[in-house]
């Protein structure tokens, strides 16, 4: 069972912050950045930080209204190259459809406490998403950590749906020519 509708947008949290939202941008060269920034309740950032969940086996596939149906988050970035921070850690990004693979696909597993850890194809079950400290402009960065024993509270995220139903036939399918299972 899936625990999103296909048909619905989300704005994602960290779990300690509901002031702050996951941004997925639009993408320049065929990539777009990913962060946690103020909420919006309005315009363009507003619709950067609407996401569906596409469920795609016992995985999903997450995309940004604002960023269009074939504009995908993955962990890394195009042509081989691999954004990393200064810890050394895979940051995630937005990619297109053309560049299809494992890094594209996410699982969502449920912490005691009710929040949510991400997983991605690419990295493995033995990295999480993890939310790094906001800069003077309040934003958050993100990336995949290894360190996952015990409680990691920068890794745990939470969902809030939003009022609109999708509705729109371009988000009704990805564009996904390759099987996988995390």
């Amino acid at each position: 069972m899936s625990l999103f509708d296909t048909n619905l947008w989300y704005t994602l949290f960290p779990a300690s912050n509901a002031t702050v939202a996951f941004h997925g941008s639009n993408l320049t060269n065929g990539i777009g950045a990913v962060y946690f920034a103020p909420v919006k309740n309005s315009g363009t950032e507003l619709l950067q930080q609407q996401w569906q969940f596409y469920q795609h086996n016992d995985g999903y596939v997450l995309r940004t209204r604002g960023s269009g149906p074939n504009s995908y988050l993955a962990s890394g970035a195009p042509n081989g190259s691999t954004p990393i921070d200064i810890a050394g850690n895979t940051v995630p990004s937005m990619r297109g459809a053309d560049v299809i693979d494992k890094s594209m696909f996410w699982k969502i597993t449920s912490w005691k406490d009710g929040n949510f850890y991400f997983t991605n194809g690419a990295n493995g079950t033995g990295w999480h998403l993890q939310l790094r400290p906001a800069n003077q402009a309040g934003i958050s960065l993100l990336a995949m950590s290894s360190n996952i024993t015990g409680d990691q509270p920068l890794q745990e995220f939470k969902w809030k749906q939003q009022g609109a139903k999708i509705n729109d036939p371009a988000f009704s399918t990805i564009d996904v020519s390759t099987t996988f299972r995390m």
